[in-house]
């Protein structure tokens, strides 16, 4: 559905779930798009690599981005083919805890063929990487996620997750417990409701999940990424055909994204005053000893079955995360 043809419901929906251990340090993703090294676009990107200043080899993976913000995903039954060089929206991605410590390596790349270097900040500290125009560097071997396209299963070392026949939520996962170096099975189904006000608010709607349907059309999977990008759709019933929605499912070692844009019918303003999505997490028992928390609202609630959890919140983390 073009734009011209629709109207904007939701721009663009984040969720995040961030798995957390006390005490733990985790692999935060870093995103370098192609604009921030303008010296490197339009080079091929098969030939582009990332290193420490003493050009050791720091796991990465380069994904390009169409100008809708659609990723290229060469895997899948109806994958996308990109033009293979460098362009300003182009992400490269890598983890914080590969880069070096600033305070290790030298002040300039003058030591790197044709390299140019990142500097990246947390907190009070820095990091660098290097990124090189050398086909003739190795790759770091370094693997943080596998996909399982068939049995549609994942797994890092913080987390796993197995997701529901065309839909994108996960029907089971877990995160690792690194004391006892064991997987913790954390939820069971995640069940979806969908809350519509139709007739100018006064005729209620509920659908279910069995009313969504989700087709993973292609991804891509590297060192640090999955990538699934799939068309969600919504039936509706009432004569009117539902919306098909772009989604692009992003895992990364300890993170899962989720950007959603989608573009309802024009005349669906005109049945539906309010619509809200409701998602529930059935919480498998061996996750008692954790907690839910939604960190910038200063927000938590433990998962020790002890007490009922139904609570409304009013709040919307949209752009933000939540954790376990």
């Amino acid at each position: 559905m073009s734009r011209t043809n629709s109207a904007k419901f939701m721009g663009r929906a984040l969720i995040a779930l961030l798995f957390v251990l006390p005490a733990i340090v985790f692999p935060e993703p870093i995103i370098i798009t192609g604009r921030m090294v303008p010296a490197f676009l339009g080079k091929p990107i098969s030939s582009l690599r990332l290193v420490d200043h003493e050009r050791n080899a720091i796991p990465f993976q380069i994904d390009q981005v169409l100008p809708d913000d659609d990723y290229i995903c060469p895997s899948g039954k109806e994958p996308n083919i990109g033009s293979g060089k460098l362009d300003s929206a182009d992400e490269i991605v890598f983890l914080w805890e590969d880069a070096a410590d600033i305070s290790e390596g030298p002040a300039d790349s003058s030591g790197l063929k044709h390299g140019q270097r990142i500097t990246i900040g947390h907190a009070a500290q820095k990091r660098s990487v290097y990124l090189v125009d050398d086909s003739t560097a190795a790759l770091a071997p370094v693997r943080y996620i596998t996909y399982d396209e068939q049995k549609e299963t994942f797994s890092t070392p913080c987390y796993n997750g197995a997701f529901g026949k065309n839909r994108f939520h996960f029907i089971r996962a877990g995160v690792k417990d690194f004391a006892r170096d064991s997987m913790v099975q954390l939820t069971n189904e995640l069940r979806v409701k969908i809350y519509l006000r139709a007739l100018w608010g006064l005729l209620p709607i509920t659908y279910s999940e069995n009313n969504i349907v989700c087709e993973v059309k292609r991804f891509k999977v590297g060192p640090i990424r999955l990538i699934r990008r799939g068309d969600f759709h919504l039936n509706l019933g009432l004569w009117m055909q539902g919306s098909h929605a772009a989604v692009n499912q992003l895992c990364y070692p300890d993170m899962v994204k989720v950007p959603v844009y989608v573009h309802v019918p024009i005349r669906f303003n005109s049945f539906f005053s309010r619509a809200y999505i409701e998602m529930t997490p059935v919480i498998h028992e061996q996750a008692r000893n954790y907690s839910f928390r939604v960190p910038q609202n200063d927000i938590a609630f433990p998962l020790n079955g002890k007490a009922v959890i139904d609570t409304l919140i009013p709040i919307n983390p949209n752009h933000g995360y939540m954790t376990v």
